[in-house]
């Protein structure tokens, strides 16, 4: 997935036992894990390239990394599996998400370019008074099914004109209505998100090439 930063999984809920999560029932690969920050209700932990950070309401595990390999899924999967199987009821996560960030450059020119065409018609901008250089972002949620959507979030990357900034969202399940399916088989669809993303991702960044 060009210029991918980081990567993670995340399991939403209720009444997670914070206290009661001990890290050597995780494993990321044989690295040691660090405990970085412990209260009764946050934990923050790190093993390498991977973090964790569980809250009451909120799992989330993730690679600081740019490939997506195989086996930094598996750490990811293994890790999030190990949250479900040891330390949540039945029904107690109600959504999942698979979740990326990251940049890439545009065919069509800087961020701004990329940006304006894409969001930005003739009759809008002088609805707004015709300014010259907008600062633009975009917003788009896809529902896929009756439990699953994407979400992607589109800007100028800060400081770095030449850049896109992209947040890629994959969500199964939502706190009004709680996912239903399986919470592992959606946990094991991350390499489909994986595929679909980088397919996505590089459709964005050759936008206007056939024009150029």
């Amino acid at each position: 997935m060009e210029g991918l930063e980081t990567f993670n999984i995340v399991l939403a809920g209720s009444n997670f036992p914070v206290d009661k999560v001990q890290l050597e029932d995780f494993d990321f690969d044989g690295l040691e894990t660090q405990l970085n920050f412990r209260l009764p209700r946050i934990l923050q932990a790190s093993a390498g390239e991977y973090a964790m950070q569980i809250l009451p309401d909120r799992f989330q595990v993730a690679v600081l990394g740019t490939v997506p390999s195989l086996d930094r899924i598996t750490v990811l999967k293994r890790a999030a599996l190990t949250f479900v199987d040891e330390y949540t009821a039945k029904r107690a996560i109600s959504a999942v998400g698979h979740n990326f960030v990251g940049m890439f450059s545009s065919s069509l020119g800087s961020a701004t370019d990329f940006m304006k065409h894409l969001a930005w018609r003739d009759d809008f901008a002088r609805a707004m008074g015709d300014p010259s250089d907008p600062i633009l972002s975009l917003s788009a949620t896809i529902p896929v099914s009756d439990e699953e959507s994407r979400t992607l979030r589109l800007e100028p990357r800060v400081r770095d004109e030449a850049h896109v900034y992209y947040d890629l969202n994959f969500n199964w399940g939502t706190a009004e209505k709680p996912l239903q399916s399986a919470v592992r088989d959606v946990v094991d669809r991350y390499p489909d998100s994986v595929k679909f993303g980088t397919e996505l991702i590089g459709r964005l960044a050759s936008l206007g090439a056939e024009e150029s």
